[in-house]
């Protein structure tokens, strides 16, 4: 009786392990399966990793590149504006000049319009002594006739001056505000190289961060491949243990028991 009941116990016993083997396999065959799909997505997501890596090293030399050209930009167009301003100086100093040349031709003006009224009266004198006065006449007329000649070149010397100093101011005004513009230029380059400096050091931190990502997604990869590796072990072991409970069974099977109900 004690044998019987203990061949009974024995295989209820290998039915529950069977059973349980057969959950464990089946739970172990999933896990594989779903290790198996992590390690998949895992080689999706750092090939994804690296390459966003490689572009973001790539943005960081192109920042770094970027932000040699704009200090060079700068550095050119701060020069311009030196040059611009230097310009302006030089237009002024020739706008003061230009007053100073009138200032002279007007000087030349009066002195020819005296010259003139000198030999007037010279001539008119020299027509009054008459025959002793013909050279002088001559002479005087000569002194007019140059005095005249000196007059009109001064006054036409005196308008050129003047549309020159007109086109001075003009440039003058056109410089300033093309000194206020490359001003303007210097500042916003200036920004700009805040803005792509920090932009360098942002992408340097974005690549070192992306590089520690990598390194963690690889630890994860070799966390999900040891997992997959122990999940396909588990799910053999439970087969072979499903296995040997149904050969237990078969064994027991072989006696021919009574039910435990009866012996009672």
């Amino acid at each position: 009786e004690s044998l019987n009941t203990t061949m009974h116990q024995i295989n209820i016993s290998s039915d529950r392990v069977a059973e349980g083997a057969y959950d464990v396999s089946e739970g172990a065959q999933n896990l594989s399966h779903g290790a198996a799909c992590q390690s998949d997505a895992s080689k999706s997501l750092s090939a994804a990793v690296l390459y966003i890596s490689d572009k973001t090293e790539q943005n960081t030399q192109n920042t770094k590149d970027a932000l040699k050209f704009v200090e060079s930009a700068g550095e050119n167009i701060k020069k311009s504006d030196e040059n611009m301003k230097k310009m302006i100086v030089a237009m002024e100093d020739i706008k003061v000049k230009s007053a100073e040349v009138n200032k002279i031709i007007k000087t030349i003006e009066d002195i020819a319009f005296h010259t003139d009224i000198l030999a007037i009266n010279a001539a008119i004198e020299s027509a009054r002594a008459g025959e002793f006065g013909r050279g002088f006449y001559i002479v005087a007329n000569e002194v007019r006739s140059l005095a005249l000649k000196s007059a009109e070149a001064a006054r036409s010397t005196s308008f050129l001056i003047n549309q020159t100093v007109n086109s001075i101011e003009n440039g003058f005004a056109i410089a300033e505000n093309t000194d206020k513009s490359v001003t303007a230029v210097v500042n916003d380059a200036q920004e700009i190289r805040k803005l792509v400096s920090s932009i360098s050091d942002s992408t340097q931190e974005q690549s070192l961060s992306v590089k520690e990502i990598t390194q963690d997604i690889a630890k994860i990869s070799q966390v999900i491949h040891s997992n997959s590796e122990a999940s396909t072990e588990s799910a053999l072991s439970s087969c072979e243990l499903s296995l040997q409970a149904d050969h237990l069974k078969q064994l027991v099977m072989k006696f021919n028991l009574c039910e435990i109900k009866q012996i009672s």
